[in-house]
């Protein structure tokens, strides 16, 4: 019944029952847990996405030599998951379920099994549930200092990266990956509000080659594909940049390293972005991550990328100016404000550096009228 229930009468039926059904449906799943063997532990040492070893026996086979069914099994916990997933829909409940002693934990050891060894929907209830939790300010501290659970999530979006460039027969094949993603980075995106997860994320090599790799997707360009999937592609992407633009005004030392992570290619793919005329949104992010990540550390490698610094002038070239009279800066003058931001690290650049970065700044004078 509680599957076609307004959330006005989730929240009464909360009231009501909501510790004692809280506590049934962990206990339900914590029994189903305890009958297998154990998660993989991703090793945060090593951000490898190689799969497990091969040895763990499937959530589904018992270790314990007993006659259970796996449709039973896969049946407790897509329902006890489902349950959850309908009251973190709610966003006065989601303070109470966070502050749950188990609940957490048991979000965190779901996430943790690879791939096809638990229901894609236990899983990806389970990242629904703590993305909800993440959208409560007073709940983001809860999570954050949680053992485990940004480095679970970020495993997660990235174990999932790696399943979208496995080899695929239909385009159904990509809906699951991209839908995980996106709420995975739902999740990330809240997550990364505070200063101490900016730098913990940076730190991340498999977070960052997932962020790489969904924002640089370039889904207008593959023919044919259904529109839901593309909205799926879309949004995953937005949620990515926005991630990517919190942790982008970390201290410089991590702005250094995203810059400069595996030759660049978080760059790459926001140069990707840049140029994307078919989402307005995602290419005015891509110019609010670059001037996030302008300072002394990273204006070397900002100036003598490829591509960039000639993005940033034709932004710049291609918009009527901004009165300066106006309110907040508007998210469109973001590439002239990089562009500013280079020019006042003129003296930390190289020789080259610096010739490119004041032809650039010649043409954005003249078309600006200045």
């Amino acid at each position: 019944m509680i599957y076609r229930c307004s959330k006005t009468k989730i929240t009464e039926s909360f009231q009501r029952v909501g510790p004692d059904l809280l506590r049934l449906l962990c206990h339900i799943i914590m029994y189903e847990i305890d009958r297998y063997a154990p998660p993989h532990n991703p090793d945060t040492s090593c951000e490898s996405t190689a799969p497990p070893d091969s040895k763990l026996p499937a959530i589904g086979t018992s270790r314990r030599g007993e006659d259970y069914s796996e449709g039973r099994r896969d049946t407790c916990l897509l329902s006890a998951t489902r349950i959850l997933f309908l009251y973190a829909r709610v966003q006065s409940l989601t303070e109470l379920m966070a502050h749950h002693k188990k609940l957490l934990s048991l979000c965190i050891t779901l996430l943790k099994y690879p791939m096809d060894v638990v229901p894609f929907e236990v899983q990806h209830n389970v990242l629904f549930i703590l993305a909800n939790m993440a959208c409560c300010r007073s709940c983001v501290l809860t999570l954050s200092s949680h053992d485990g659970l940004i480095d679970t999530v970020a495993y997660a979006a990235d174990q999932h990266r790696v399943s979208t460039l496995a080899h695929k027969t239909s385009w159904a094949d990509y809906y699951q990956p991209l839908r995980f993603n996106s709420t995975a980075f739902r999740c990330l995106l809240n997550l990364s509000h505070p200063k101490e997860n900016k730098v913990t994320l940076v730190g991340k090599d498999g977070l960052l080659r997932s962020i790489a790799y969904v924002i640089g997707l370039q889904t207008s360009r593959w023919v044919g594909m259904p529109h839901s999937l593309n909205d799926m592609a879309t949004q995953a992407r937005r949620f990515a940049m926005s991630t990517l633009r919190n942790i982008a005004s970390a201290p410089p030392e991590q702005k250094y390293r995203i810059c400069s992570f595996e030759n660049g290619i978080l760059l790459d793919s926001l140069c990707i972005t840049a140029q994307d005329v078919h989402d307005p949104v995602a290419k005015e992010k891509s110019f609010a991550v670059i001037f996030n990540l302008v300072c002394s550390d990273t204006a070397e490698i900002l100036t003598m990328h490829p591509k960039l610094l000639e993005l940033l002038v034709d932004a710049v070239s291609s918009q009527r100016p901004i009165s300066p009279h106006g309110g907040d800066m508007e998210l469109s003058e973001m590439p002239y404000q990089s562009l500013v931001g280079l020019s006042q690290f003129g003296t930390c650049l190289s020789y080259d550096a610096r010739v490119r970065l004041e032809n650039a700044l010649s043409i954005v004078k003249s078309s600006r009228g200045h």
